[in-house]
């Protein structure tokens, strides 16, 4: 008897794990991990991250990881954000949704420049 409730118990627990879903805001572990392994695969050898690395001090960990909350926090699934951030958003707004993801320091770099800009004499 123990051991059938037991094993009842151990079933329930696997049929209940295996049922999991990710939705917005509240990703599965898989999902979760399958964002950051592939989001540090792609910028790896990136040539644009490369040379914010010797502009400013970058964890490319820690982008990732705040890379994938915000994906989490806009798409149901790892897979979802995947398939449709390329269709859903402008590299614009690509850019901008990441932008804290980069820290303070960048977010400095690029105002620094963008003021220089917008302060250079009209040709």
């Amino acid at each position: 008897m123990k051991n059938n409730i037991i094993l009842s118990c151990f079933i329930c627990m696997i049929s209940l794990s295996a049922c999991e879903q990710s939705k917005k805001g509240a990703w599965t572990k898989a999902d979760k991990a399958q964002c950051v392994s592939e989001g540090e695969k792609e910028i790896k050898d990136d040539e644009n991250f490369k040379m914010i690395g010797t502009l400013i001090k970058f964890d490319e960990k820690e982008f990732v990881k705040c890379m994938c909350n915000k994906l989490e926090n806009k798409y149901e699934s790892y897979p979802e954000a995947d398939a449709k951030i390329d269709k859903d958003m402008t590299e614009e707004e690509t850019n901008k949704l990441f932008m804290d993801c980069l820290g303070k320091d960048f977010q400095d770099l690029m105002k620094g420049m963008e003021d220089m800009q917008n302060s250079a004499p009209a040709e």
